[in-house]
């Protein structure tokens, strides 16, 4: 069984994001304290991941641990890219669905949802690690826009995630049929 590392030590430009990304709950009007005693971690399970790259151009290589090690700026332009979007729809789900607890059917369908919006948090809080952690200057920046764009202002990335959820029934629709995209881009 592999182990998972947490990370403990943060970099100082995450550790201001992580101010950010307060304020950013408070703005779009999620409560921190729905999430109880959660909190929130960055998460890296090496074990499993392995030591070479798997498929592609680069395959039996050893994996890349830091950013001067990719070879072509097209490469790193697209991780950028990728964790980027990914970082974005993560915050915007939050932002589409938190009004949804309270109109919750049950208590039960209020606990689901938040623990929904307390696991998209986190994926965007990783994201954002990976930004200001790995990417510099560029990655800070990026980084800060996850926070700045917001789903009702239709600024998200993705326009699926700029679409209103008013109701329960589109909020099953969309967490069933349409929030994929971490499945597809990672």
């Amino acid at each position: 069984m592999s182990t998972t590392e947490i990370v403990e030590n943060y970099h100082p430009n995450f550790e201001g994001w992580v101010q950010e990304f307060q304020d950013w709950q408070t703005r779009i009007g999620f409560d921190p304290s729905w999430l109880g005693d959660y909190r929130f971690e960055i998460r890296f399970d090496w074990d499993s991941a392995g030591d070479t790259i798997e498929f592609g151009d680069f395959a039996g290589m050893p994996k890349w641990k830091r950013r001067m090690q990719i070879p072509q700026q097209n490469i790193i332009d697209a991780i950028l890219t990728m964790v980027s979007v990914q970082g974005d729809t993560e915050f915007a789900s939050v932002e589409q669905q938190n009004h949804l607890l309270a109109t919750a059917p049950t208590e039960y369908d209020r606990k689901s949802a938040l623990r929904i919006m307390c696991e998209e948090q986190r994926h965007g809080w990783q994201m954002a690690y990976l930004l200001c952690t790995y990417f510099g200057e560029q990655g800070v920046r990026e980084a800060a826009k996850l926070l700045e764009r917001n789903a009702q202002d239709g600024t998200r990335l993705l326009g699926s995630f700029n679409a209103p959820i008013d109701h329960w029934l589109d909020f099953f629709c969309f967490t069933q049929f349409i929030d994929r995209d971490g499945k597809y881009q990672l």
